[in-house]
């Protein structure tokens, strides 16, 4: 725990995605409030989507963030304010000029006991 999920429409076409989700990863470990290994980021590609009655002119780029319940009102602000800094970053994506893009950050608290994590060595 945490969990990343990034979520964006295809109608962005050049997305640098690895470069998107090491910022992500590297801003929670920066914010000190995580173990490195214990950041679990994807990023899915939302082939099929509908912006109001589909304008083609709009896009989104959608994080979820989901932490175990405990963290402050405070650590919480910092770390939406970080994820959202790293989408307004626009040198991992490029767009047609005429591309609005809807950036949104979902912040998800979990409790420990609806959670459970085992380590398997292979």
């Amino acid at each position: 725990m945490p969990h990343v999920v990034v979520e964006y429409s295809a109608n962005i076409e050049q997305l640098d995605r690895p470069k998107l989700l090491k910022r992500i990863n590297q801003v929670l470990i920066e914010s000190e409030l995580f173990q490195p290994n214990d950041i679990k980021a994807r990023l899915y590609c939302n082939e099929d989507f509908l912006i109001g009655e589909g304008d083609s002119s709009q896009a989104y780029i959608y994080v979820e963030f989901s932490l175990f319940k405990g963290r402050t009102n405070e650590q919480k602000q910092r770390v939406r304010e970080a994820l959202m800094h790293v989408l307004t970053q626009q040198d991992y994506y490029k767009t047609d000029n005429d591309l609005q893009i809807q950036l949104c950050v979902q912040l998800l608290e979990m409790d420990k006991e609806n959670y459970l994590k085992q380590i398997v060595n292979c």
